[in-house]
């Protein structure tokens, strides 16, 4: 009887065993490069985010765009045109309310008018020292006396828990 070929399945069990664990983590590692490379790929620079959040400023009727009714029941919103009645803190705070406790880790803006010299801040901004970006958009202001031109600068900060 040979006693090296009773050792023989044994040693191969042990080889497979280990070869297993080395191909699997191999495969997990590739896994997790593959999720890394494709969530860098599909990522959104903050710029591009806030832009496209502060959009709303200008261009929603539930923010500061003028609403011209046209019949009953029926309004239609003129992007780019803000209403200068609806320019007021009350009305930031329902376009734009981030809640108390975790709103600092969103994007926080302080709208200015220019040529109208109003302000607003959304609930959590902090001081201007912490501007990481301003958008300039020129829209058109809505007066009693009729349209002028305007600049509506946003200045904003990005989230602190980010």
């Amino acid at each position: 009887m040979n006693k090296k070929a009773q050792f023989e399945p044994a040693r191969k069990t042990v080889f497979f065993m280990v070869m297993g664990v080395v191909i699997a983590m191999i495969v997990m590692v590739f896994a997790i490069n593959l999720a890394v490379y494709k969530n860098n790929q599909t990522k959104l620079p903050s710029e591009v985010k806030s832009e496209i959040i502060a959009l709303r400023f200008a261009n929603s009727a539930s923010c500061f765009a003028l609403e011209q009714e046209i019949s009953d029941d029926h309004f239609i919103v003129k992007e780019g045109i803000i209403d200068v009645e609806k320019f007021n803190q009350d009305r930031m705070n329902d376009c734009y309310l981030l809640d108390q406790e975790k709103g600092y880790k969103n994007f926080n803006f302080r709208i200015v008018l220019t040529d109208e010299e109003k302000e607003l801040r959304s609930n959590n901004y902090y001081n201007n020292e912490k501007d990481e970006l301003t958008i300039r958009k020129e829209v058109l202001v809505q007066k009693e006396s009729g349209l002028f031109k305007d600049m509506l600068v946003i200045y904003v900060q990005e989230g602190f828990g980010r």
